[in-house]
């Protein structure tokens, strides 16, 4: 009886966190509603691979700073990820937490950190 209780607890555990997490997962728009700028899209979703000024190159992230894509192939990129897996897609349409409009706003702010 008393594996079975620790079972239980642990279990309850990993739940408990489990929802704690997902409760503080990113949010795409402020306490009042409203979609975050660009810039704050960057720094929530971009940042940890790419770094505050697009250089960072964490994991093999390209250095947006000295990229050579059109806006155009930037939201296409944002939408659907890499195709090597290690950028995971962000639109709606393939399994990410952005809208058209967040991915426009972010790639419009990614060519601001453009040397």
């Amino acid at each position: 009886m008393a594996i079975f209780t620790r079972i239980i607890r642990k279990s309850t555990l990993v739940l408990t966190s489990i929802l704690a997490f997902s409760s503080c997962a990113d949010s795409s728009s402020n306490e009042f509603g409203e979609e975050m700028s660009g810039e704050k899209l960057y720094a929530q979703k971009c940042t940890s691979c790419h770094g505050k000024k697009g250089n960072l190159g964490v994991s093999g992230a390209a250095d947006l700073s000295t990229s050579t894509k059109s806006l155009e192939e930037k939201i296409e990129f944002i939408q659907k990820g890499s195709s090597n897996g290690v950028m995971q897609p962000y639109g709606e349409n393939f399994g990410g937490s952005l809208n058209d409009s967040q991915i426009q706003k972010l790639a419009e702010y990614i060519e601001t950190l453009k040397n």
